[in-house]
C-alpha cells in the first residue's frame, strides 16, 4: 500500500493535523476529544473514498448515462480515452495517506471510548 517514505510524511502530517484539531476544539473534555477524534477520521475516510471514486471514472459513465437517457443520443461511448494523468496532476498519496489517517483516527477514538 505504502510505496516510498512520501507515504508515510503524508500520513503522519494528516494525523498530526487531526489531533491538533481534536486538541484545540475539545481542550480537556473527554467526550469531545473522543467525538472529535471519530470525526475527523471519518472525514478522511469519505475524501479517500471520494478520491477512488472520482479516479475509477464512476461519474463519467454517470453523466453518459444520463445524457443518452435525456435526449442526447450523440455516441459518447466511443470517445478517446483521456490521456494518462501526467505526473504532475497525479496525487498517489491521497488515497492511502487518507485511508490509513482515518482508520488510525477512528481505531483510536474507539479505543478511548472503552477506557
Amino acid at each position: 500500500m505504502f510505496g516510498s517514505r512520501n507515504y508515510y510524511r503524508k500520513t503522519l502530517l494528516l494525523l498530526a493535523i487531526g489531533i491538533l484539531i481534536c486538541g484545540a476544539y475539545s481542550l480537556s473534555d473527554r467526550l469531545k476529544w473522543i467525538d472529535s477524534l471519530f470525526l475527523i477520521g471519518l472525514l478522511y475516510l469519505v475524501v479517500a473514498g471520494a478520491v477512488t471514486v472520482w479516479k475509477g471514472g464512476f461519474f463519467r459513465v454517470f453523466i453518459m448515462g444520463f445524457r443518452r437517457q435525456f435526449g442526447r443520443w450523440e455516441d459518447d461511448f466511443h470517445e478517446p480515452d483521456d490521456p494518462p494523468d501526467s505526473p504532475q496532476k497525479s496525487r498517489p498519496w491521497i488515497i492511502p495517506a487518507f485511508f490509513t489517517a482515518g482508520l488510525f483516527h477512528i481505531i483510536l477514538s474507539i479505543l478511548l471510548l472503552f477506557l
